[in-house]
């Protein structure tokens, strides 16, 4: 309890408080039933394809646990496979997870949605979409000339505003 909360007058406070969290537990709640309904309709689309995931989709909480459909086979370098759903614009996507020891962490994102149980095995080999490219950075005196420049327009600006 806080002085706010046990000064007279602030019991609407406490109710909007109350009101707030039991809204929040159902919330949570709804999440977690439509996180566990989509990870059912995974599985039942997988089995409709053929394909038997290693592991396959559940929920936790409100979050979609992808299911593993190939692991990594570092010996072959092979990448493991996972299959989840695209919450954005709906179907199967394909994510990858590294074989190499010390390589990226987690699942990362392939092309494109997941149509075919041959995209399983061009993802399996070819992995995740490649990360980009840092943006080049200017030199120091490109950076320089950048900052004069900026200080130069500044200055014509004042003048023509006549300050």
């Amino acid at each position: 309890m806080t002085v706010t909360d046990t000064t007279p007058g602030m019991d609407w406070l406490a109710a909007a408080e109350a009101e707030d969290a039991a809204h929040e537990a159902r919330v949570d709640a709804d999440s977690a039933k439509i996180a566990a309904a989509m990870a059912d309709e995974l599985n039942k689309r997988l089995a409709e394809m053929g394909i038997t995931p290693a592991v396959p989709a559940t929920s936790q909480g409100g979050d979609i646990i992808p299911a593993l459909l190939v692991p990594a086979d570092p010996g072959r370098q092979f990448y493991g496979v996972h299959a989840t759903v695209d919450e954005d614009e709906g179907g199967m996507v394909l994510l990858a997870s590294d074989y190499r020891e010390g390589g990226y962490e987690g699942l990362r994102r392939t092309y494109g949605h997941f149509h075919h149980v041959r995209s399983v095995l061009v993802v399996r080999r070819s992995g995740p979409i490649p990360e980009p490219a840092p943006a080049p950075q200017l030199s120091p005196d490109a950076q320089a000339i950048v900052r004069a420049l900026g200080r130069l327009a500044d200055a014509v600006g004042r003048t023509r505003a006549g300050r």
